[in-house]
Parts: C-alpha cells; sequence; structure tokens
C-alpha cells in the first residue's frame, strides 16, 4: 500500500521491521505525521496554493540564521525563509520578473511529479526519480529524519517559475549559500547535499544555480526590500494604467535633471489630489518596475537625483543569476 496525496505524489508505506534498525523511534517525525504534511498541500502547488516544506510557525527559532516571513502579495501567500539570503534571493527573483517563486521546495525521497505539473499548458510526464534512488546510484547516504528510518525530505531553498515566449513554462533552482560555508572543512555533508540536488536537477532536466547573495550590492538588497509592491498583481497592473501614475513617471523623467524625486512629488501631491504618502507609493513602484531609472545598487535619497544605470543592472543580473536561461 502507499499514500497518495490530492496531486499525486506517493509516499511509500511503513517498512517493516525485519532488519534490526539502528535509528531510535522520533518524537519529531512519524509516518502519520509525514502522512499528513503532505495529505494537506505542504510542498505542492503554484502561486496561492503552494505550501513550503518547511514552514515557520511560533514556535520556529534559529540562534544562527535570520529567519521570518515576507508577505507576498502579488502572490497571494507569505512566503517563510530560513536565512537572509534566501529572502534577497525571493526578492530579486521577483524584481527580475519571475512568474512564480517557492521556497523551502521538498525533493521527494520516492519518485514524484514534476515541478511544473499542474500549470497549464504544462504536459504530464514520467514521474521523477526519487533523490533517495539518485543517492544510491552516485553513493551519497540520503538521510532519515533523527532517530527513525523514515527518508528525510531535502528541500531547495528557492524554486522559480519563468514564463517564455511560447507560452509555456520552465523552473530553475537556486541555493542560496554562503560561499564562505562551502569552502570551510566542517561542512562536508553540505556539500554532499548539494552534489546530490545538483544531480537530481541535471536527471530532472532543472537548471540549478548556487546563488551568493552576499555578492550583491549591498543597497541592493535593502532597496528591494523596501520598494516591493504590496499589493497584487492585477492592482499593479491597473496603478501603472492609470493618469495619476503616468503623470508621475513623466514629470521623473523629465525633471531628473534638474529636480530631485522629493522635489517632483512636492510638486505633483497638489495637482493630483494625493495624499503625500500615497505619492510615496507611487515612486516605489516606478522604481521597483524600472518605469523610472534608477540604479538600485546605489543609495536611495529622495532628496538626491536619481542615477541611471537600473535597467540596465536588472538586465546584467538576469545573465547571472539566470545564466540567459529564463
Amino acid at each position: 500500500m502507499t499514500t497518495s496525496d490530492r496531486s499525486g505524489h506517493a509516499a511509500p508505506a511503513k517498512p517493516t521491521r525485519s532488519r534490526k534498525s539502528r535509528f531510535a523511534p522520533s518524537r519529531c517525525m512519524t509516518w502519520q505525521k509525514l502522512t499528513s504534511l503532505i495529505s494537506q498541500g505542504y510542498g505542492q502547488g503554484h502561486q496561492s496554493l503552494y505550501k513550503p516544506w518547511l514552514h515557520i510557525t511560533k514556535r520556529t527559532s534559529s540562534p544562527i540564521s535570520n529567519i521570518g516571513l515576507l508577505p507576498a502579495p502579488d502572490l497571494g501567500r507569505t512566503h517563510h525563509y530560513l536565512s537572509a539570503a534566501e529572502k534577497t534571493t525571493i526578492l530579486l527573483l521577483k524584481w527580475l520578473g519571475a512568474h512564480d517563486v517557492r521556497e523551502q521546495y521538498p525533493v521527494w525521497p520516492w519518485a514524484h511529479l514534476h515541478p511544473l505539473h499542474g500549470i497549464p499548458p504544462y504536459r504530464s510526464q514520467p514521474k521523477l526519480p526519487g533523490l533517495e534512488d539518485v543517492a544510491n546510484r552516485i553513493g551519497i547516504e540520503h538521510g532519515r529524519f533523527i532517530g527513525t528510518t523514515i527518508p528525510y525530505v531535502a528541500t531547495l531553498d528557492v524554486l522559480s517559475t519563468w514564463s517564455q515566449d511560447d507560452g509555456s513554462y520552465r523552473v530553475i533552482a537556486h541555493e542560496c549559500k554562503p560561499e564562505s560555508l562551502l569552502s570551510e572543512a566542517p561542512n562536508h555533508r553540505m556539500r554532499e547535499r548539494l552534489q546530490l540536488t545538483g544531480r537530481y536537477c541535471a536527471e530532472a532536466g532543472i537548471p540549478r544555480f548556487i546563488f551568493h547573495a552576499e555578492h550583491l550590492p549591498a543597497n541592493l538588497a535593502v532597496n528591494l526590500d523596501a520598494i516591493v509592491p504590496r499589493i497584487s498583481r492585477p492592482q499593479l497592473a491597473a496603478l501603472r494604467a492609470s493618469p495619476d501614475y503616468k503623470k508621475l513617471v513623466d514629470s521623473l523623467e523629465r525633471c531628473r535633471a534638474t529636480h530631485t524625486p522629493a522635489e517632483v512629488l512636492d510638486m505633483m501631491t497638489p495637482r493630483l489630489g494625493l495624499r503625500q504618502i500615497g505619492m510615496r507609493s507611487l515612486l516605489h513602484i516606478a522604481l521597483w518596475c524600472q518605469d523610472v531609472d534608477h540604479d538600485l545598487s546605489q543609495p536611495l535619497e529622495l532628496h538626491a537625483p536619481l542615477i541611471p544605470g537600473g535597467r540596465q543592472l536588472r538586465l546584467s543580473l538576469q545573465r547571472q543569476v539566470l545564466g540567459g536561461l529564463a
């Protein structure tokens, strides 16, 4: 017997204890809990329906990582990040134009459906091999939940989805690891894990990149976090098409050589009949979308002139982060 979730993922039945187990029973993970998580849809779905396999709760804490929740009204849900690098990567991929960004994406130990399953016009393909099978073939220990015989469910830090010109989609895996950790001897297991998920992605036809977020300009991460739109995608599209927004963008571009953004906002606020806080939000959206060109790797000072180069920066990062694949 096997246990299947509503999306077709199948977890193997609990193994018999015909041979002596070297693991003690676990108080953290049981077959019943694992089956329940899968049945509830964790690690499955797209956009608003996606539930990250590893998720933050009130009891979640870490003495070494910056963990937290990031509201994502554009996707209709909340991101669960387990490090500052993951948060930065999520924001960067959105800025670069990702259709979907799924963090803590599971690489199931058993045969499973492709990550694009369920998003039109993707056509169902044969199931991908389980990570445990991949591990056995390349001679790397897959691992178990501590104190159990239950195969551990490994995860990809971030899995992004990109639309293509022909209307189809593709996914790209991003492992967010500081470069220093990969060069230190005590992290042999981390390197094994990366080798294992790298082999899995290669066999699944999923491009995989190890991303060192610490190499990004510090101002870029700060600016993206400050100006990311906190509205849905339909709301964003409607706002960008509005007359008030177009007037503000036109004024910012026309006056960029003679006026600071703050001065333009002061001039346009009474003309458009909007509150200053509303004008500031419009400015942030214009900068996020690069409807107004500003180099976001530089400090964003409203009382200083805008610095051109943001559009070129985004194109450069698309080539660097995505490898020209999206």
